[in-house]
């Protein structure tokens, strides 16, 4: 990498090797870039107020008022209508994922565990690393490998929704499921 140039103009930028008017665009941009920032943080911060709002209705306010109609479903004239239905999310946390494997192994579902061999060379090793590419089996040289073992978690969600409509016991705790009540409008 190339060294970096660097002008210091201290408090005195009458002194400086550059031309007034770039640095007056210098400072014009620099000044743009942090009021854009600023404006992205902004606009990130009323983004996730407006999402916990959406929450609170979709999550709550609307499931709540359905459960105390004793319905599930409602046709409101004009098109609208809208439904309850059970949402799942499986956020396994990290300490538990080579027992969700294991679990999954057990109950017959080792097919969709994915072995994945993270091998470590140095950067002065790029030969050795190409030549281990094509001689794998061989390995004439130690290197310092390890096997993940783990299942997307695309594939994990949809078997474990799949797994608790069959009405198989799956644990919650280890797999970090969360069951939740969402409603979903459809608009005309």
């Amino acid at each position: 990498m190339a060294q970096a140039k660097v002008v210091d103009f201290g408090d005195d930028a009458k002194k400086a090797p550059v031309p007034k008017d770039k640095l007056e665009q210098i400072l014009k941009l620099a000044r743009e870039q942090v009021r854009r920032q600023r404006k992205v943080a902004e606009a990130d911060e009323k983004l996730k107020e407006a999402k916990a709002e959406l929450r609170a209705i979709e999550e709550g306010n609307l499931p709540k008022l359905l459960d105390e109609l004793g319905v599930d479903e409602i046709k409101l004239g004009g098109g609208w209508s809208l439904f309850v239905k059970e949402a799942v999310s499986v956020k396994t946390p990290a300490k538990n994922r080579a027992d969700v494997v294991a679990w999954m192994e057990k109950h017959g579902y080792s097919r969709l565990v994915k072995r994945q061999f993270v091998i470590a060379f140095s950067r002065d090793d790029e030969k050795w690393a190409a030549k281990f590419q094509r001689d794998l089996n061989q390995r004439k040289k130690k290197v310092d490998s390890r096997i993940e073992r783990k299942i997307e978690a695309a594939t994990l969600k949809k078997t474990v929704v799949d797994l608790m409509k069959e009405g198989i016991d799956v644990p919650h705790d280890l797999f970090g499921i969360f069951k939740r009540r969402i409603s979903v409008v459809i608009e005309p």
